[in-house]
């Protein structure tokens, strides 16, 4: 289906259509309002000629009147009525009457003959009755519509009788008609002169908005290469629109290399730091390894020595692994379907407590937790454990842990609490960065791998420290979401 909304229509089409109908209109208003004039001047024209041609015919036949010279009055009549001037209505009839109503002269004898009283009915008294002076008037005489004439023929004052022309008033209802039509055509041509003259303009000015239109779109997508320079044309506000949208592309070009050139290097600067914090993290290890080497070489007989050696690369071979895997936690996917038992909660009780036991660590264990967490369980585990050992030890001279695990406003928490040194801001802000690290000897992976495993759980952790006062750790994971999911996966 077509559609003739304006709305879906370029300035290309509306400029020339605006400017044609704007044409067309003062055409037709100027055309009308002097047609309008023409008309009246053609009809006052019309009248005053054939109120003259009355007049004229009135004197002519004056003493043929007074004789009753009936042949004279015909010849006059039928010369006027051959006469017919070029431009003027034609005539219909002419007549002369008597103030009897009797017929003295008509210009078809044979339907109105002489000595015939013409005033026998209502109409014909209305239109033909005598008058004192010459008269106008527009009737529908016959089933015609005429334009009658009518001058009195007097003597010493007294009217004799009257002489009657009638005229076709269709002529300057078709006269009028013409001049219509062609007020109507010169109003189309102008209309038509005005939708080429708007066609171009709009030329001139689309062509520019397009390729500024383009240019915007693009620069918005972010498609600078598509983006190419616009011939800004004349000076004028198009042109200067033009301009400022050549700057504005050429900018944001400019600044979307940048961009991309301070990526670049804040990856190369990341790629650096890790490289730098894995080759110092195993490069302890390693020189634990080659000293227990040399030592393996050097007391080839002792075996006391040789156990240590090989206790010691063992040892260091678990910490270059344990940082490794520390590193690949990142990729690693756990399957979606498990879920974690509270009752695993409490086994990290066990694991935690011989250590906290050894270095005078009260724990207070709060598992408030009934429904089962639809999250990899491993993944919670990982996360709470990183918690536990760096809040013990955070607390080398003993102190309260706190664990407090619940369920509220649809989200599991779990709150790992200690009484320990705490951390300043700075340092808050900075924990989850890998490799950051305050204690001699820490990798400064753990708390990076717990924020990744949180990313991948869509879970979030909350952290408050007070230096000198201790830490609260807490791991917020909703509840519905997770089972949502898992219901639109089965489905």
């Amino acid at each position: 289906m077509i559609s003739f909304r304006s709305g879906r229509w370029g300035l290309s089409v509306k400029l020339p259509l605006t400017m044609a109908a704007a044409v067309y209109g003062v055409a037709l208003l100027s055309g009308g309002a002097a047609l309008i004039r023409e008309i009246s001047v053609m009809r006052s024209g019309f009248e005053s000629s054939i109120k003259q041609a009355a007049s004229y015919l009135a004197e002519q036949n004056l003493e043929n009147v007074r004789r009753r010279d009936y042949w004279s009055i015909y010849t006059s009549l039928k010369r006027q009525f051959l006469r017919q001037p070029k431009g003027q209505p034609p005539m219909k009839f002419g007549m002369i009457i008597d103030q009897d109503g009797e017929i003295l002269g008509h210009t078809d004898p044979a339907s109105h003959r002489l000595g015939d009283l013409l005033l026998n009915n209502e109409e014909e008294q209305y239109l033909f009755n005598m008058h004192d002076s010459p008269s106008i008037r527009y009737a529908n005489y016959r089933d015609e519509q005429i334009i009658l004439s009518g001058v009195p023929i007097k003597a010493d004052q007294r009217v004799l009788a009257t002489i009657w022309l009638g005229y076709d008033a269709q002529f300057i209802s078709k006269q009028t008609w013409d001049r219509g039509v062609m007020v109507i055509v010169i109003a189309t041509g102008w209309a038509g002169l005005g939708g080429i003259f708007g066609w171009v303009i709009s030329r001139r000015m689309v062509r520019p908005l397009t390729e500024v239109t383009r240019a915007v779109q693009a620069v918005t997508a972010g498609r600078f290469n598509d983006v190419s320079m616009i011939k800004a044309g004349e000076h004028d506000e198009i042109g200067t629109l033009t301009a400022a949208v050549n700057t504005l592309a050429a900018v944001a070009k400019d600044k979307e290399d940048l961009e991309k050139r301070l990526r670049l290097q804040e990856k190369l600067a990341a790629i650096g730091r890790m490289v730098s914090g894995v080759a110092h993290e195993i490069n302890n290890p390693l020189g634990g390894m080659k000293n227990a080497l040399e030592s393996l070489k050097l007391f080839e007989d002792d075996r006391k020595k040789q156990e240590e050696g090989i206790r010691i690369l063992g040892s260091a071979i678990a910490h270059i692994e344990s940082i490794v895997q520390a590193l690949l936690v990142g990729q690693r996917r756990q399957p979606e379907e498990e879920v974690c038992d509270p009752r695993e909660l409490d086994d990290l009780f066990l694991l935690i407590r011989p250590d906290c036991e050894a270095k005078g660590v009260q724990i207070q264990w709060e598992n408030r937790i009934k429904a089962p967490v639809p999250v990899v369980s491993n993944a919670i585990k990982e996360i709470l454990m990183n918690f536990f050992v760096n809040a013990i030890k955070a607390m080398p001279d003993g102190g309260v842990l706190v664990f407090r695990a619940d369920e509220m406003d649809n989200t599991f928490t779990f709150q790992v609490e200690d009484t320990g040194c705490g951390m300043s801001q700075e340092q808050v802000d900075k924990i989850f960065e890998p490799f950051y690290t305050t204690r001699p000897g820490g990798v400064g992976l753990g708390l990076w791998v717990c924020i990744q495993l949180v990313d991948a759980i869509d879970g979030r952790i909350d952290v408050d420290s007070v230096e000198g006062k201790g830490s609260v750790f807490t791991l917020s994971i909703p509840m519905f979401k997770h089972q949502n999911e898992k219901e639109r996966n089965k489905s």
